[in-house]
């Protein structure tokens, strides 16, 4: 614990330095958000040369890729082979309030985890898998009440759960100058330990010997039930606080590659989370996302002030 308090205090070597305290408050989260969706373009109005700063792992460029073309519409669009997808996680543990953030330990800036998918992958699955690999925290896609454009199923009457999993973020990152990256950011909650044991049993009956670790999606989250109900799960296996603190299991070696292999993942308070990242899109991931599981737990709890999860 030390060291990573060295870590947080700067000693540590941080390519993201934060300056000052963030405002973890519902209010900063509302202005992150109107601020985001300002600065956005109108669609189709974004050319390949327009200079946007890109942020990625501690990285920025203000070159976009150069390879995507217009077609006859005046729509930008991409080659399959042209355009990456990919999926990050800010991953709660809600019974503590905090969220898993990575660490280069080379290199030493702070990230959420993302990746890649996998081809034939659901981009959902393959962002909750990415976060496992590069953090070892095995996760899931938690439905939230969060804005979107998309349309409402029409064979389905009634109302309707405002609860989604979609992507609370999307970002268009340059990966190489002829490919781009589609970075889609998702919001997701450490798993209970039946889901854990689950997913541990079926890895090991999907075992073969070219792939004796198979990555196995975990169950999702119950409908029906409550923040209130699953943090209880957790409660009921921690015999005080300070056991609520470990519940959460974080799995070792589950990194896929050199680079993987030296990174570090701890699980942060969400404004210790919101400095380390302070100033990148990953920020904005984890303020909207805490504030957007703070309006689902207060409407579940027939709505009432801005107390905390774990005050309720």
């Amino acid at each position: 614990m030390n060291g990573l308090t060295n870590i947080l205090r700067g000693q540590g070597n941080s390519r993201q330095t934060a300056t000052s305290a963030p405002q973890n408050t519902a209010s900063a989260s509302l202005n992150a958000a109107t601020a985001l969706q300002s600065a956005a373009p109108a669609p189709h109005t974004q050319t390949p040369t327009q200079q946007t700063t890109y942020s990625n792992g501690g990285q920025s460029s203000n070159t976009a890729p150069q390879e995507s073309r217009r077609n006859t519409h005046g729509q930008i669009a991409w080659r399959t082979n042209q355009l990456c997808l990919g999926g990050g996680v800010a991953i709660f543990h809600l019974a503590t309030e905090r969220v898993v953030v990575c660490r280069h330990g080379r290199e030493g800036y702070w990230f959420l985890p993302k990746g890649r998918r996998d081809p034939n992958e659901d981009s959902r699955v393959g962002a909750e898998r990415e976060g496992f690999e590069e953090s070892g925290y095995r996760n899931r896609v938690l439905p939230i009440p969060i804005p979107h454009s998309q349309p409402r199923p029409h064979n389905v009457s009634g109302p309707q759960s405002p609860d989604v999993t979609e992507p609370i973020l999307t970002e268009l990152l340059p990966f190489r100058r002829d490919l781009s990256y589609l970075l889609s950011w998702f919001v997701a909650e450490t798993l209970p330990d039946e889901a854990e044991e689950w997913a541990n049993n079926t890895m090991w009956e999907r075992a073969t010997e070219g792939n004796p670790t198979p990555y196995v999606s975990p169950p999702s989250f119950p409908a029906g039930m409550t923040l209130l109900q699953r943090i209880a799960q957790d409660r009921a296996v921690a015999a005080n606080e300070n056991d609520l603190n470990e519940v959460p299991l974080r799995h070792d070696g589950t990194g896929v590659d050199s680079d993987e292999a030296q990174y570090e993942s701890y699980l942060l308070k969400i404004d210790e989370a919101l400095e380390v990242l302070r100033g990148t899109s990953m920020e904005y991931v984890v303020r909207f996302g805490w504030e957007c599981i703070g309006n689902r737990h207060r409407r579940e709890q027939g709505g009432g002030g801005a107390a905390s999860v774990m005050q309720q």
